[in-house]
């Protein structure tokens, strides 16, 4: 959910003495809270954009029809597509939001797209390749959209198997889609999982342990950089990182050949997929040993931390929403604490309880007056490295204010 000025608003005139909420929270990969949507879809992905979550999936009932679900808060939802709403396409397999608008693409060559994630427009690719492909990754850069799917199509031709090498799709858009080959010959073309951009390159990475890479997203070059089958693939603070269900994951800064990746053991722990967020590359885990679920993260992709992680079970509307990491789980999502938060303490000179992600770049600011529709001018009054969760911060310069109204940003 990549967005910038991620800001959680305290808004107290503490020469007042009114009372102030205090509480203690531990980083924001600790926490998370389960919240059911829906009993009758099977949802796959999440995204944030334009102040939404979205989330999307297949219906229970009718397996080729899709739910997407939108959200302000994370906690209480509404549908905008199934449950007897516009079935609007296939049920999406991944879902982005990148230049202004989000993007889902998904089974049968499905794509969506929406700017407000509550009006969607729908289309497919089915026209511009020979079989009739699923699409499973999504990604945006160089202003435009790659998407990556499968080679093969059994459901069109009834039970006879098809093949193609077309199963790249590039949009500027993400409505009108040009197709483009992952490979020549039809007979070697196999599956691709994930695709992302970074260092001026799209890679993506497939069944086989295959590396597709281009500059353009036009001609592609696949090289083996692994003997099992990859499942995603990121870029991050300068780092591609490939996670392939295994107690591995591959690294490199410049990915173009088989010495250019480094197997990385995240700590004995099986990683399917790994997505990279506020400057964190984190992923939801599974200890094979301790039979555990758990978190893992990075800030360079190569150095992992294992977190505990707990979680609790909450009825929409029961929490307000805030700026937080989300993962569709099941037929709900599952939401992190506030990546930033922040609290006052009883008293004087004013002490600030900031929660968020330790290690994180954060900025404190403020305004000597009531925040007006946006027209007043936030003052920074400091930055620093978030060095634990909560930290707590004391306003020095506050004494000679009348009042003051604080907020925290969490920096690119």
């Amino acid at each position: 959910m990549p967005f910038s000025n991620h800001c959680f608003k305290l808004l107290v005139a503490f020469c007042l003495l009114c009372a102030s909420a205090y509480f203690s929270r531990a980083d924001a990969f600790d926490n998370w809270t389960t919240v059911p949507i829906t009993t009758n879809y099977n949802l796959f992905d999440a995204a944030y954009g334009n102040g939404r979550y979205i989330v999307g999936g297949q219906s229970k009932q009718t397996p080729d029809v899709a739910g997407i679900f939108a959200s302000d808060d994370g906690f209480n939802w509404i549908t905008v597509a199934g449950n007897g709403n516009t079935n609007i396409f296939t049920y999406p397999k991944k879902i982005i939001f990148a230049n202004g608008r989000f993007v889902a693409v998904g089974w049968a060559g499905g794509f969506c797209t929406s700017t407000n994630g509550l009006n969607w427009e729908a289309g497919s690719v089915q026209s511009l390749t020979p079989v009739l492909v699923s699409l499973y990754g999504l990604t945006f850069g160089n202003g435009k959209f790659v998407a990556v799917g499968d080679t093969t199509d059994y459901w069109t031709h009834q039970g006879s198997s098809y093949s193609t090498s077309t199963n790249i799709f590039t949009s500027t858009d993400g409505i009108n889609w040009t197709p483009r080959r992952s490979i020549v010959a039809v007979s070697s073309a196999k599956p691709i999982s994930s695709v992302t951009y970074g260092n001026g390159n799209f890679l993506a990475v497939g069944e086989g342990g295959y590396l597709y890479s281009s500059s353009a997203a036009i001609s592609w070059t696949r090289t083996l950089i692994s003997g099992s089958n990859l499942a995603s693939i990121i870029f991050g603070n300068g780092t591609f990182v490939v996670a392939n269900g295994s107690t591995s994951v591959l690294v490199a800064n410049a990915p173009n050949s088989i010495p250019g990746w480094t197997p990385i053991n995240p700590g004995d722990v099986q990683i399917s997929r790994v997505r990279f967020d506020y400057g964190v590359f984190w992923g939801f885990s599974y200890d094979p040993i301790a039979s555990t679920n758990g978190i893992v993260i990075s800030r360079d992709g190569t150095n992992w931390i294992k977190k505990g992680y707990t979680t609790h079970n909450v009825q929409p509307g029961n929490i307000p929403g805030g700026n937080r990491l989300i993962a569709s789980s099941g037929t709900g999502v599952i939401l992190s604490d506030l990546v930033a938060g922040i609290a006052l303490r009883p008293g004087l000179p004013p002490q600030l309880d900031l929660s968020g992600i330790t290690g994180s770049s954060y900025r404190i600011e403020y305004l000597n007056a009531s925040p007006i529709n946006g027209s007043n001018t936030w003052q920074t009054l400091t930055n620093f490295i978030l060095p634990g969760s909560p930290y707590t911060w004391t306003d020095s310069q506050a004494t000679n204010s009348p009042q003051r109204y604080y907020r925290a940003v969490l920096l690119p």
